[in-house]
């Protein structure tokens, strides 16, 4: 989700205190996860009273996979945490066609006995006239309750269509800070 640079943006200013005290992080030990440590990019939108969280794009390196990185974005009214945050999924893809509906679909495993399916994925053509390539982005609204299942999850998977794409310890730490910043505030 690209932020319109027009738009004003108040950054949040970090108090330390209030994530040390989240149960979301007791939770995470009781399982054996480290807290995360990446950084989250934290904006209120005055205008429409909305905060957003957001993680950088974090490179897939499967080989001969069309995913090229992944993101996450979480959205909420009001600056107040949101115990239950939805997960707005990217992946940049490129591919030599533009995927169609059945190759946009997406499906999550966790942790070797967990699938779930979300449907097809949004779509949006990045790439510029001329290109031998299709270059895009699909997005995907990763609910609450799976959004969770993915932040205490020691292996995951993105399935999309025929592509798969095994998330790295990196990837699951990075989703995670965003999940534990989205529940238990700055």
């Amino acid at each position: 989700m690209a932020l319109a640079a027009t738009v004003p943006l108040v950054s949040w200013a970090t108090r330390a205190n209030h994530t040390q005290q989240c149960g979301v992080l007791t939770g995470l030990e009781t399982r054996g996860l480290p807290r995360p440590k990446t950084h989250i990019n934290r904006y209120y939108l005055e205008s429409q009273g909305t905060t957003i969280l957001s993680q950088e794009a974090l490179p897939v390196k499967a080989k001969g996979s069309p995913v090229r990185d992944l993101q996450g974005v979480v959205q909420y009214r009001g600056q107040i945490p949101d115990p239950a945050p939805t997960l707005t999924l990217q992946l940049h893809v490129v591919d030599t066609l533009e995927r169609p509906i059945d190759q946009r679909q997406l499906v999550m495993l966790v942790d070797d006995s967990v699938r779930m399916e979300f449907g097809s994925m949004r779509t949006y053509r990045r790439n510029k006239p001329g290109s031998r390539t299709v270059d895009q982005s699909l997005t995907a609204d990763i609910p609450s309750h799976p959004f969770t299942l993915l932040a205490y999850a020691h292996r995951a998977a993105f399935l999309v269509g025929d592509s798969e794409v095994d998330l790295t310890p990196r990837h699951l730490e990075a989703l995670r800070a965003l999940y534990v910043a989205a529940v238990c505030g700055p």
